[in-house]
């Protein structure tokens, strides 16, 4: 809006500018101010009259009169939203799919989305089956082991409509049948030390369908949350094994759940626990000793994934003598075996649950 500059005996410093809504409108309320003769007022609602009045002040505070009164009609807002973009279908159940998208943007502002489906992965007959004020949509009742496409368009109030987004697909579950889950990872037998993580992953085949996944291990491994998964993908958890964990032999089992509750299991996998302070394994060196004569002596080295002031418990018979040369080392250990009597005898290394024999011939 513009208007003629008022006049004053020391200076005009400005002017303010009021405004009702409607064209005949009296309940005026202060909107602005300016230092020049023109005045923007913008964010108006599309198609809707408004009426002004404008001041004049100094800089003594000193209020003119009123001008005459003007109004105008803001023009209809013919301004579509913007497309909707990153529009996905999630498969939750044999009769359920979900939508999600990026939400679209309006010069005024957008009010809805209008959703689309139509039967079938290349589909082209879409029919509009709801409407959604958020960026989300839950589309029930749908039929089992179908596919169904989707389309979405945004709308302001004024009914302008943006374009479709892209089509996505989806296809419903079965209706109950699903296929044992598939442990990938890790291999039967596999070792575990207490403390550690243990991630085990099992696939899902394509025709699987399940809808959730969980893992079943014994106290005190326990079990972890369950995992809504979608056909055709790999889902993996993470044991952790508690340090007061007993060593020995363990099975886990993945279990496979539709959307009916009904259950099926996976091949059971067997791990080994065993604790952090032992070693996996005794190698020694040599593996077989012989000796020369009664008084002879011989070296023994044990390298295993020992910790810190380990421990290895020696038993033999009383051919032998073992005397531990050294004080235990993080990875090897030494000593002495001297013959004290002819004849074929043996010694034990021990130590945890680990145990290694090494024979020993003494002429």
């Amino acid at each position: 809006m513009s208007w003629t500059a008022s006049t004053d005996n020391v200076g005009v410093a400005g002017y303010r500018i009021q405004r009702c809504q409607g064209a005949s409108c009296s309940s005026f309320a202060q909107i602005g101010t300016s230092t020049t003769t023109t005045y923007t007022d913008a964010g108006l609602t599309p198609s809707t009259g408004y009426s002004y009045r404008v001041q004049a002040t100094d800089a003594a505070g000193n209020l003119s009169g009123f001008s005459n009164i003007f109004s105008g009609t803001t023009p209809p807002d013919s301004t579509p939203p913007t497309t909707p973009t990153g529009l996905t279908a999630t498969v939750v159940s044999s009769s359920q799919i979900n939508l999600s998208w990026t939400p679209s943007t309006d010069n005024v502002g957008v009010t809805g989305y209008l959703i689309q489906r139509c039967q079938g992965a290349s589909c082209i007959s879409f029919a509009q089956i709801g409407s959604s004020t958020i960026t989300n949509y839950t589309d029930m009742g749908l039929l089992p082991a179908t596919s169904y496409s989707y389309r979405i368009q945004a709308t302001d109030a004024a009914g302008n409509l943006s374009g479709f987004s892209t089509t996505v697909s989806g296809t419903t579950l079965s209706s109950g049948v699903i296929t044992p889950p598939v442990i990938t990872s890790p291999s039967s037998g596999t070792t575990i030390l207490t403390g550690q993580s243990l991630t085990v992953s099992a696939s899902i085949s394509a025709g699987a369908f399940p809808y959730g996944v969980v893992l079943i291990a014994p106290d005190p491994l326990g079990a972890t949350d369950i995992q809504i998964v979608g056909a055709g993908t790999t889902v993996s958890f993470d044991l952790p094994i508690p340090v007061s964990t007993p060593p020995g032999p363990y099975l886990l089992t993945v279990v496979g759940m539709n959307s009916a509750g009904s259950l099926v299991p996976s091949t059971q996998l067997a791990i080994q626990v065993e604790r952090a302070d032992q070693p996996v394994a005794l190698t020694p060196y040599p593996s077989a000793i012989t000796m020369t004569a009664v008084g002879d002596s011989r070296s023994l080295l044990v390298i295993g994934a020992f910790p810190g002031n380990a421990q290895i418990d020696i038993t033999n018979s009383s051919k032998l003598a073992v005397a531990s040369a050294n004080s235990s080392i993080a990875s090897v250990q030494n000593g002495t075996i001297t013959a004290v009597a002819s004849g074929m005898t043996s010694i034990t290394l021990q130590y945890g649950s680990i145990t290694t024999v090494i024979p020993i011939t003494v002429p």
